[in-house]
């Protein structure tokens, strides 16, 4: 009597322990779909990929930009330098002149006014040359400092468009961070509901089994 009472806690028992796992089974696979039906939407290291590719080519530009208006300042500089030497020749040549012509007008020797005469047409005609030259570079530097103004100005434009386009995937992280947070809540709700129906589950498989399992025992 005593062996059969025992065989029946043992089956019985046998018979719960069956149930706990195949109410564990159910359990997991109650998370397993729940967690893959709430994936993520995005992946901020795309977003931060996507904002790059934009941005780099921007970049670039302005790299290039930036490298153009060095040459142009060291351009400028050796025009100004030139310009300086320019019109310090100017000042000596008209010095010259001056000087030639105050000669010429003083001199009574007429060979002597002859060959100042020669003297202040030469001299006239180098300070033409070389107030030619002045105009010319200072056209160059206008035209250089025109330039860097025109770069400055495309710099500053592309700066805006870096600058948007850096808003843009800002704004694309706050708003995947939003969904995100809606995601986790629902989520997490979601979990919540389960998680007390998988107790329920789990509470009655175990039950279901064991009085399954006890009452083919008493059968017996």
């Amino acid at each position: 009597m005593k062996t059969i009472h025992l065989e029946k806690i043992t089956c019985l028992i046998i018979g719960l322990i069956l149930g706990i796992a195949l109410s564990m089974v159910l359990h997991t696979d109650i998370y397993t779909s729940v967690f893959s039906k709430h994936k993520a939407i995005a992946s901020t290291t795309a977003i931060r990929n996507q904002a790059t590719a934009k941005i780099q080519p921007v970049k670039n530009r302005m790299d290039s930009f930036s490298n153009y208006n060095t040459r142009l300042q060291q351009q400028l500089q050796q025009t100004k330098q030139a310009l300086s030497l320019s019109r310090a020749t100017n000042s000596q040549l008209k010095n010259q002149l001056s000087a030639l012509r105050f000669e010429y007008h003083n001199s009574e020797d007429t060979n002597k006014k002859l060959s100042d005469c020669d003297s202040i047409l030469q001299t006239a005609e180098q300070l033409v040359e070389a107030e030619r030259i002045t105009d010319s570079l200072c056209d160059a530097a206008t035209i250089n400092l025109q330039s860097q103004i025109t770069i400055k100005d495309s710099m500053m434009a592309l700066q805006i468009l870096q600058y948007q386009y850096l808003q843009q995937s800002f704004d694309t992280c706050i708003t995947v961070i939003q969904q995100f947070q809606t995601e986790n809540k629902l989520m997490t709700r979601h979990l919540r509901r389960q998680r007390n129906k998988s107790r329920w589950l789990s509470a009655g498989t175990a039950l279901l089994v064991g009085c399954i399992a006890y009452s083919i025992v008493q059968q017996h």
